[in-house]
């Protein structure tokens, strides 16, 4: 399979009050937790931001990419992150609201697809809430996010249905807490609480 990672880091974190890739996990930036996880899976993998400045720290083979439309949300961060690549590749995609992901989940994700090829993506679906932005897309889905860019239909939640999507619903409620959101600062104590980890 021809891989690569997706680390949607362009968000303007305003319910954090301050960047959200940037909170510190036992001593650690949210955004290297989740490219040290990545690497597991691929040596490939690009960090979609328009301030690259901010992350010195991460390691050199990590490719930065800016969104060709900027300001218009993950859609534009999907786009700028597939638009270089061939379009047999699938993509893992990452979003830094997600500091508690792991590799193992994405390799179940990944064999979900393995066994679907004709399929365009697998989204997971924890409590009836779909999380795109940790899930997996193929690359021919590109055109779909290039669409919704053009025509300013910029929710990410409005392209699934014109997808071909497999669901992926885990039964172990370890890997359900993962897809915990971390978009403010009661949501980070809350994670450091719950994991019983320090800043």
């Amino acid at each position: 399979m021809n891989l690569e990672a997706i680390v949607l880091a362009g968000g303007e974190s305003r319910r954090m009050q301050q960047r959200k890739e940037l909170l510190l996990i036992n001593g650690t930036p949210v955004i290297q937790m989740i490219t040290e996880q990545l690497s597991v899976l691929t040596d490939r993998i690009s960090i979609i931001t328009n301030e690259p400045e901010l992350y010195p720290f991460l390691a050199p083979s990590i490719t930065i990419k800016p969104d060709i439309f900027p300001s218009l949300g993950p859609i534009a961060g999907l786009h700028a992150g597939m638009s270089d690549q061939e379009p047999d590749t699938v993509y893992v995609v990452a979003a830094c609201d997600y500091p508690l992901l792991t590799a193992l989940t994405f390799i179940e994700m990944l064999a979900l697809l393995g066994n679907q090829p004709a399929k365009d993506a697998v989204v997971p679906i924890i409590e009836e809430r779909s999380h795109p932005l940790f899930a997996i897309f193929h690359g021919r889905t590109l055109g779909k996010w290039a669409a919704a860019l053009y025509s300013r239909n910029l929710k990410v939640m409005d392209v699934l249905p014109q997808l071909s999507v497999i669901p992926y619903k885990p039964d172990n409620p370890e890997i359900a807490e993962q897809f915990i959101n971390m978009n403010t600062p009661e949501d980070y104590q809350a994670i450091l609480l719950k994991k019983q980890l320090s800043p």
